[in-house]
């Protein structure tokens, strides 16, 4: 009984928590900030395969963000993906690690991944299979055969962001993160896709490298 009473306790604390931050009580105060960043988490994913090693790296991160109300309705899918392949080329120019060139099989698996991540995220796929099998799991697959190959997965809400604020915050968390900075740099990479999709309520990022065969 005790510990049911403590549960309960503690679920009417964070919900009234919840109330404080949602209804600007404490709005400017270290208080609300604190609840905030507590409210808002940015999750992160890396995954990377070695073809002909067969070694298999997964780390997951989650990161605390303070994100708060806007609309994508003017936001601009293509600009974003863009501006994500952009910014990784310039981080790689910073440390000698090449150009990754964009290539398209890899933007459509890329895509079909952040279509994929807004019911299931994780590098684990909605059917149970590798993220990778997005190439040979079907006829209409896209085709890319590679030696070596990585994603990294990125989800923000967009509320009261524009359209830079979330691809900043997406990217940056991507460089705050170990696994998913060294799949940005790594110079077995030659080549990148980039999907960017929604499900009205957050954006989701999908990166993909590879080095072809």
């Amino acid at each position: 009984m005790r510990i049911i009473r403590k549960l309960f306790t503690a679920i009417l604390f964070i919900l009234f928590g919840y109330w404080l931050a949602l209804s600007n009580v404490l709005a400017g105060s270290k208080i609300e900030h604190g609840i905030q960043q507590v409210m808002d988490i940015l999750p992160i994913t890396s995954d990377t395969w070695d073809q002909p090693a067969h070694t298999k790296t997964n780390i997951q991160t989650t990161l605390i963000n303070t994100l708060s109300d806007s609309s994508e309705e003017n936001f601009d899918f293509y600009t974003i993906q863009q501006d994500i392949i952009k910014k990784t080329n310039e981080l790689r120019a910073e440390l000698g690690a090449g150009e990754l060139t964009e290539q398209a099989s890899l933007d459509t698996g890329a895509l079909i991944r952040a279509q994929e991540t807004m019911t299931s995220f994780s590098h684990t796929r909605p059917n149970g299979q590798s993220p990778f099998s997005v190439f040979t799991d079907s006829a209409e697959a896209p085709n890319y055969n590679y030696t070596v190959i990585g994603e990294n997965l990125g989800m923000a809400t967009h509320h009261r962001l524009n359209q830079a604020e979330v691809t900043d915050l997406i990217f940056n968390g991507w460089v705050d993160s170990p696994g998913h900075y060294e799949n940005m740099i790594n110079p077995s990479f030659t080549e990148i896709g980039v999907g960017v999709a929604s499900d009205g309520e957050a954006i989701y990022i999908t990166q993909l490298f590879g080095r072809p065969q």
